[in-house]
Order: C-alpha cells, then sequence, then structure tokens
C-alpha cells in the first residue's frame, strides 16, 4: 500500500492486520471487532469473552507508550472492566506496512500504578480539556510482557500459554522484579556499585535477607543468562530488550 498520510493509514493498517491475523492468547480463537469510537477496548474474543485493547507503535517499546482518554480508562480499571493490552511495533519501509512485533499484557497488569495521567489539552486546541494518559511500561514486570509474534511469525500457542501460566506467579515484591525496576532508573550502561547504592531500599524490602550485595550479584547473573543485560566487563553491564 501506498501512504500518503502515514499516521492515519498506519493505524487503519494496524487494526486490520490486528482484526486478520491475532487472535486471544488464552483460547487461541479470533477476534470480533467491537463498535467504532468504543472508549477502552477494540476487540472481544469470539469465544472467551476476553476485551482487547490494541496500542500501535512506530517506535521500539520503551518505558511509556501513549495511551487514549484517561478518566475512562481508570474508571474502566476501578470497575474490574479493564481490557488486556496487545501491543504492536510496526515499521513502514518504502511506503509499505510492516509488524514487528506484538507484545500481550494481562488485563491483571494494567492497574492505576501503571496509568499516568498527561497535561489536558489547552482551551485553544480543537479537544479543549480532553486528557490523555501514558501507560508506564517500565512499572510492569517484565515476565508479564509475553511476546505473541515477532520475526515474520507467532509464537507457539503452547509457548504463549506456558509464558502466561508462569506471569500468573509474579509478586510485586519480588528480587527480580526490584533489580530490574531499579536497573530501569540507570543508564543504558551501568555498573554494579550503581545498584549497590539502592542497598539501603533492598533492605527495608527484604529484612530477612542479610546478604544483600551477594543477591544482588545473583540477579545480574540470571538477568545476564536470560539475555535482558549484556556483562561488558568486571562490574559493568548493558540494558537489553526491554530494560
Amino acid at each position: 500500500m501506498i501512504y500518503k498520510n502515514k499516521s492515519q493509514l498506519a493505524r487503519v493498517e494496524t487494526e486490520n492486520w490486528a482484526l486478520a491475523n491475532l487472535f486471544c492468547p488464552k483460547c487461541s480463537v479470533a477476534f470480533m471487532a467491537e463498535k467504532a469510537n468504543t472508549k477502552v477496548f477494540d476487540f472481544r474474543c469470539a469465544c472467551c469473552d476476553e476485551t482487547y485493547q490494541l496500542k500501535s507503535t512506530s517506535k521500539k517499546i520503551t518505558r511509556k507508550l501513549l495511551g487514549s482518554e484517561y478518566y475512562s480508562f481508570v474508571n474502566a480499571i476501578k470497575n474490574n472492566n479493564c481490557p488486556n493490552f496487545l501491543i504492536l511495533e510496526y515499521s513502514i519501509v518504502a511506503d509499505h506496512f510492516f509488524v514487528n512485533r506484538v507484545i500481550y499484557i494481562a488485563k491483571e497488569f494494567i492497574t492505576e500504578d501503571v496509568v499516568e495521567k498527561r497535561k489536558p489539552l489547552s482551551v485553544d486546541a480543537r479537544r479543549a480539556g480532553w486528557t490523555g494518559y501514558n501507560l508506564l511500561i517500565d512499572h510492569i514486570p517484565l515476565e508479564a510482557m509475553i511476546t505473541i509474534y515477532e520475526e515474520s511469525q507467532f509464537v507457539s500457542i503452547q509457548n504463549i500459554l506456558f509464558a502466561i501460566e508462569k506471569s500468573k506467579n509474579i509478586s510485586k515484591k519480588d528480587w527480580g522484579n526490584e533489580i530490574i525496576n531499579i536497573i530501569r532508573e540507570l543508564a543504558v550502561n551501568f555498573s554494579l556499585s550503581d545498584i549497590y547504592k539502592y542497598e539501603e531500599k533492598l533492605k527495608i524490602l527484604f529484612p530477612k535477607n542479610k546478604n544483600i550485595k551477594p543477591k544482588i550479584r545473583q540477579q545480574l547473573q540470571i538477568l545476564r543468562d536470560a539475555g535482558k543485560i549484556d556483562f561488558l566487563d568486571r562490574g559493568k553491564y548493558k540494558k537489553l530488550d526491554f530494560l
């Protein structure tokens, strides 16, 4: 397809691609489209009735993702009507549209803590007073961000279901998650001494652990083996993937 207005046509392309290709990660059944201008979600599973909101971006997923209208979304969370999320990364090369990756995030991980209210539009704007939100990706546990499509192919449904089941055991106050949250506050290249500065905070979070520094080193090794950080030199690391 030849693009004249890339932003608008990319939105149409991502929605059409999602409806034609994506499926409910929980039961592998195709989606039904919701009515146009539905505020909180875009798709519904034809089998289990789970709802999904599609977010598309031409940039690599980093710390924040632009959301839609803030108040409707927060009300959906408060009323236990929050949708699951599908985050689609795309690119446009030589005026052609390509899907690079799709990430699934279960609704259980979409809480008010990961929603950042943005400033209302100015009185001069066409939608004066309208208030959007940012989805704080770096506040969501890494294990909860499940890749279902990458490198032009879907992940097997067995692996998707395994990752979903594994994510159910995620605890907010978990060593792995806390170290990841700390790393996300640091520069791309960081050192062991940078993380040691958080020793007092970790002592408060895990009062029974009397070996904070060895535990930090253990978690860094786990993240390195999992391909989330890269070892550069003695005590020096680099962030990879979503970090």
